[in-house]
């Protein structure tokens, strides 16, 4: 299992020249430890949350995402949902996917709706990208920076195989 957690340390600084290479060199890690991680770079593990039946179709993989500021980490399972954090709240969406071929993309991507004058809408914090198969729980992680995530809403959107296939807003009081 491989957990990967990235920080934003400080919104207003998203366009510096400075952050922009601090994401690209995360990226880039983020594909090696994918690779060497043989391709998840989310955590993920068999777990339950699953309740639908079918898949192999994009449509039909993801059978729920789940808000949450807990995650039990043996199987992944989410803690009680929610769609409101705090600014210093780790922010979790579980995602629960049912028969997925081996080699299936996910994507999560976490992304500004509005934040007032700290970011433009639009704007995209963090993307995780890997693979996984079969019937689990993938658990993306979004940590506050040390000033903690400013108020406002955001958005995942999690795509199968470059298709996006949900959405969930969430915000931060």
């Amino acid at each position: 299992m491989v957990t990967l957690r990235l920080s934003i340390v400080n919104l207003k600084n998203w366009t510096s020249k400075r952050y922009i290479f601090h994401v690209a060199v995360v990226s880039a890690l983020s594909v090696l430890f994918a690779v060497i991680a043989g391709g998840a770079s989310c955590s993920a593990c068999a777990g339950s949350g699953c309740d639908d039946d079918g898949g192999g179709s994009a449509d039909s993989i993801i059978k729920s995402v789940t808000m949450t500021r807990t995650v039990k980490e043996d199987t992944n399972a989410p803690g009680a949902a929610t769609t409101v954090f705090g600014p210093n709240d780790v922010v979790y969406a579980v995602v629960a996917i049912k028969n997925a071929p081996k080699g299936t993309q996910f994507i999560a991507r976490f992304i500004v709706v509005d934040v007032g004058t700290v970011a433009s809408p639009g704007q995209e914090i963090d993307t995780v990208e890997g693979t996984a198969d079969g019937t689990r729980n993938l658990k993306y992680s979004l940590e506050p920076g040390d000033k903690g995530l400013p108020p406002g809403k955001y958005q995942i959107e999690i795509s199968v195989n470059g298709e996006i296939q949900k959405t969930v807003d969430w915000s931060v009081r």
